[in-house]
């Protein structure tokens, strides 16, 4: 390729509309960034703004299904020695 050459005008591809609008987008964008401060720090309080109160955490991890209530999940994610949070 030749690094002096003007580039060819390129036609902006055509998107189909998306069915979810850009201030739902944004909401939900900020609520996982939230949510993944919160889980990395072990911060409730950032959590507990984008949990449910009545959030049930449910996994299978190895074939047995966990679930904890949001209080019980919030104390494994807070770190030790650490003042409780919301539950």
């Amino acid at each position: 390729m030749d690094r002096n050459a003007t580039p060819a005008a390129v036609e902006p591809v055509q998107r189909p509309e998306s069915p979810v609008d850009p201030v739902s987008w944004i909401a939900v964008t900020e609520a996982l960034v939230t949510y993944f401060d919160g889980l990395y720090h072990g911060d409730t309080d950032k959590l507990a703004r984008v949990f449910h109160p009545g959030a049930v955490y449910a996994t299978a991890t190895e074939g047995e299904l966990l679930r904890m209530t949001t209080a019980e999940y919030f104390r494994a994610v807070r770190p030790q020695g650490t003042a409780p949070g919301p539950a």
